[in-house]
């Protein structure tokens, strides 16, 4: 074969690569500006939704101070991505029994898409701390209730004090499904074209049609809120076994964000000399909002009641 054939059939070659690398280069170009667009309509949706208060927080997920008892407080977290909604008619239950109720709004939360965007697991640890040490420093008797990752805030700070009556776990987020810890890898690196993406689960976090439509959670989710997310939990299993308040967790069959068995599992963190389980099978993972909701305020009730005393 003579050297011009030759030279065609590399460049032949050449040109096929070329047309073939082209070709993948305009696939992976148009695929990141549909995720562009898709995450731009999805960021529109949640803020036509959530409509922003004249404080710049979400109207209805405003932080709750329900003065009552000048010797019994009780401290009620919410969880990730969510609002003091989720929790005030638990609060409010609480409230009517003579506690002092504090509901805040932990950082990056209940705001705008940028601000939950930026959050950090740090702020919220140091928030929830910051927030204990104040009640402590006025009421004798103080206990925390804390609903999904806001269970796992409270389980750290419980762990590094003695002087807390009383702590209820409700559906605590302590451990990332393997579900979700597969598709961190993929939302990491699409977090810089496509920030936020639907947190989307086959069964809902509410079953109950009516309280899910009054939901004020961003229901969204990011490669690196998940590694916030993954941090406290990583915190809270450390955390846990050194707990020694009495500790009551209550935990759904039917819950969408933490499965049975890892729920069946977290649980075996508790060592505290007192605890107690309790198992739900008519709610998803917002128990405080859903169809046992009075139950879940009873069990809280109760329990601060046992370890705190009933506030006069």
């Amino acid at each position: 074969m003579s050297a011009r054939p030759r030279v065609r059939i590399r460049t032949e070659r050449s040109r096929a690569v070329w047309l073939v690398a082209a070709a993948l280069g305009v696939g992976v170009l148009g695929l990141l500006v549909r995720e562009r667009v898709h995450a731009r309509r999805l960021e529109r949706a949640v803020h036509r939704r959530l409509r922003l208060g004249p404080q710049g927080i979400v109207a209805g997920a405003e932080p709750l101070w329900l003065p009552a008892s000048a010797t019994h407080a009780v401290l009620v977290l919410h969880g990730f991505g969510d609002t003091p909604q989720s929790v005030r008619e638990l609060a409010e239950s609480l409230h009517a029994s003579g506690y002092t109720v504090d509901v805040p709004l932990l950082p990056g939360h209940g705001r705008t898409l940028v601000e939950f965007g930026g959050a950090q697991s740090e702020q919220w640890v140091a928030f929830v701390r910051e927030r204990v040490a104040r009640l402590r420093a006025v009421y004798p008797h103080v206990s925390l209730v804390g609903l999904s990752m806001g269970a796992a805030l409270c389980s750290i700070v419980a762990a590094e004090r003695d002087d807390l009556d009383a702590l209820v776990l409700l559906a605590p987020y302590l451990s990332v499904p393997q579900p979700v810890q597969r598709m961190a890898p993929l939302l990491r690196i699409s977090d810089q074209v496509a920030p936020f993406r639907l947190s989307a689960a086959s069964i809902p976090s509410i079953q109950d049609p009516i309280a899910r439509a009054r939901g004020l959670g961003f229901g969204v989710v990011s490669g690196r809120l998940l590694r916030e997310l993954s941090t406290v939990t990583q915190l809270a299993q450390r955390a846990l076994p050194k707990v020694t308040v009495p500790t009551l967790y209550l935990a759904s069959r039917h819950d969408s964000r933490v499965p049975t068995e890892d729920a069946a599992r977290n649980w075996r963190l508790v060592t505290a000399p007192i605890r107690a389980l309790r198992w739900l099978d008519g709610s998803g993972h917002i128990m405080t909002v859903d169809y046992e909701k009075h139950t879940v305020f009873e069990e809280v009730e109760d329990w601060v009641a046992r370890f705190s005393g009933v506030p006069t």
